[in-house]
């Protein structure tokens, strides 16, 4: 019995090792992508200063990457996944906070769970996460320079 427990315990230590060694690869590959969008945002658009970047999928996979150009300006950087860069000033479009109060504003106190920038068809988006008060899992997606809607999907939980 004590053999079936020790080659239970090697085999379970084998699929952590592996299922860790999947999940360091994955992590890599995204900090490799990361690395390469925000070395474009500043050869391309002069940043000085990276703030924040963050990863976006929707139908294309986006690096976006916020920072602070030579003159001082806040500026915010799309880059696809073949190293093509898209630049807009931060201020020509809503912030975080202020896409959160549109979004409240249009469906009503709904529990936002996350906004991020992100790029469809080449137009700046950005992507709301919130449940609505049907308990749905919403994605509203909006312009970039006003918040109006760009599309909307819901899933319901059926479970």
């Amino acid at each position: 019995m004590k053999k079936w427990w020790l080659i239970g315990a090697a085999a379970l230590v084998a699929v952590l090792l592996f299922a860790g060694s999947v999940y360091m690869e994955v992590k890599s590959g995204l900090h490799e992508e990361s690395d390469k969008a925000e070395k474009a945002a500043i050869r391309e658009f002069n940043l000085v200063r990276i703030t924040k970047s963050e990863h976006f999928y929707k139908n294309e996979a986006y690096e976006v990457v916020e920072g602070v150009d030579r003159s001082g300006r806040k500026m915010i950087v799309w880059v696809d996944s073949k190293g093509r860069a898209t630049a807009q000033p931060a201020d020509s479009g809503l912030n975080e906070k202020e896409i959160k109060e549109a979004v409240r504003s249009k469906y009503g106190n709904v529990e936002i769970i996350d906004a991020r920038l992100g790029m469809e068809d080449g137009q700046p988006l950005w992507e709301v996460v919130y449940t609505d008060r049907s308990g749905r899992y919403t994605f509203y997606y909006g312009y970039f320079e006003n918040g109006k809607r760009y599309v909307k999907y819901s899933i319901k939980d059926n479970t």
